[in-house]
């Protein structure tokens, strides 16, 4: 199995190679947690399989073959060709045989002289944490049965994880906006944060502002490659409706407001002071 991105390979995956079978390329559905975590599902698809019978070959018991005449069983044949340069030789695949050296004289009945025949598969797969979109897994051998006998393709599935609810990831980090009400801003307090394994507790310091971000490393996508971390943005958020009881204590709390306590609200109010002679924020 092979387990990278997509340019790791050269851009050749799924290419035909020699007398190979064609690759398969195919499609993995994950969720976020799937690709996060790694797991285990079983996967279905159809292929061509390698008729049992013929071994492959198309001819009725795999023996009913004779020796092409036109390349003498060696697959190829010279080509003359006489040009405005002169005349040129090389070497192409033998139009009688399609370059296999044999030609059949009974076809096999199982598979009609194709050599294969169609069959669905049912696998297992493991996919390992922390894949992505650009992911893919190559299970050798699982591809399309070669119609000239020789060696099958490979199955390549792609991955594509759905998005999360909460979670955005950018390569093994994650990020995640934090919304917290303003009385935690103010006086700090404990808030339950997901990561990919659990939910714990994190502690925000009074005083943190809109905006703040924190980093907890080893809290991302764990893989291989290492492990990444977790970025939890603060947003802080003020009620967009209060009880008559809930006003008579915000109104009361306003009347202690003290601008110094407040680093950007004081900056703003020293340059409106300065260049308007106004003060912006007033008590009631």
């Amino acid at each position: 199995d092979i387990f990278g991105g997509m340019g790791a390979d050269g851009g050749v995956a799924g290419a035909a190679k020699d007398n190979s079978g064609d690759d398969i390329q195919t499609e993995m559905q994950l969720t976020f947690m799937e690709a996060a975590r790694g797991c285990t599902k079983d996967f279905s698809y159809s292929r061509n399989e390698s008729c049992s019978a013929c071994r492959g070959t198309g001819a009725r018991n795999g023996t009913a073959l004779r020796t092409c005449l036109k390349c003498a069983g060696k697959g190829q044949i010279r080509i003359t060709q006489d040009t405005m340069f002169g005349r040129t030789v090389r070497m192409g695949i033998c139009p009688d045989c399609n370059g296999k050296g044999k030609i059949i004289t009974e076809k096999c009945p199982d598979c009609k002289g194709r050599g294969y025949s169609r069959k669905d598969m049912k696998i297992s797969i493991t996919v390992p944490p922390g894949v992505d979109n650009t992911s893919y897994l190559k299970k050798r051998g699982l591809g399309q049965a070669s119609p000239q006998g020789g060696p099958s393709g490979d199955l390549i599935i792609n991955f594509k994880v759905a998005p999360h609810r909460l979670f955005t990831r950018k390569n093994m980090d994650l990020y995640l906006d934090l919304p917290i009400p303003y009385a935690t801003a103010a006086l700090g307090g404990v808030i339950k944060v997901p990561d990919v394994e659990k939910v714990f507790d994190y502690t925000i310091p009074e005083g943190t502002q809109s905006g703040t971000v924190f980093t907890l490393h080893g809290k991302g996508i764990k893989s291989k490659n290492g492990t990444g971390s977790l970025f939890l943005r603060v947003i802080v958020e003020v009620p967009t409706k209060l009880s008559r009881d809930q006003r008579k204590e915000m109104e009361g709390a306003v009347k202690n407001f003290d601008i110094r306590q407040y680093d950007k609200a004081k900056k703003f109010s020293d340059a409106m002071d300065a260049l308007y002679g106004v003060t912006p924020y007033s008590k009631k």
